[in-house]
């Protein structure tokens, strides 16, 4: 069966019980994040269903606050590093998470350089269904994390609170593309026929 991202909408919080990945160690405290009021984000699958057994591309587009962000390489005293933290239930896996490379900027209130990104830029992982997987809508939830800088300095760390439904079809179903602006995978074993997408604010 193939599963597919259905939708990306705002959640409270993950539960203590929702382990997470990729979480770099970080400085600076985290227990007062904020959320901004206006940044754009899209979800994006290469299919909209998965097969059980089968893994499929994913991506989290952002487009933040006018301003450099610090991307995850970044470190040092009160730097918080980009992050991704995602989990699925039972019947899915996600791999690492692979984050947009970043560029070395000086800023006028410290000394040397911060590793940083663009303030539109995209994070990009994998999702894997179990061979055993139950057909249906199964849940994806996470949060990105970030700090932004400019010359005046380090602004407040920020959180962006996302879930994804992603949908596990049967093994005599169609595989049915998402939409997805990215170039295609070196290796793809299917090819896609009809594209979707869902954005959120």
């Amino acid at each position: 069966m193939w599963r597919g991202v259905i939708a990306f909408v705002l959640i409270p919080s993950l539960t203590p019980a929702q382990t997470m990945v990729a979480i770099p160690t970080a400085s600076a405290d985290l227990t007062t994040l904020q959320t901004p009021p206006g940044p754009y984000h899209r979800a994006y699958t290469y299919y909209k269903r998965i097969h059980p057994g089968s893994d499929e591309m994913a991506a989290f587009s952002f487009t933040l606050n006018p301003g450099a962000v610090l991307s995850h390489k970044s470190r040092g005293e009160g730097i918080v590093p980009m992050r991704l933290e995602l989990k699925g239930d039972a019947d899915l896996s996600i791999s690492p998470i692979d984050y947009p490379m970043g560029y070395d900027r000086s800023f006028r209130f410290r000394r040397g350089t911060l590793n940083v990104l663009s303030e539109t830029s995209s994070i990009h992982f994998k999702v894997k269904a179990a061979r055993d997987a139950i057909p249906g809508t199964h849940a994806i939830q996470g949060r990105l994390i970030f700090q932004q800088v400019g010359d005046g300095g380090l602004m407040h760390p920020e959180q962006i609170d996302v879930e994804l439904a992603v949908e596990v079809g049967t093994q005599s179903e169609a595989n049915v593309a998402g939409d997805w602006p990215f170039p295609e995978p070196q290796k793809n074993q299917h090819q896609p026929s009809v594209r979707s997408g869902l954005s959120w604010h």
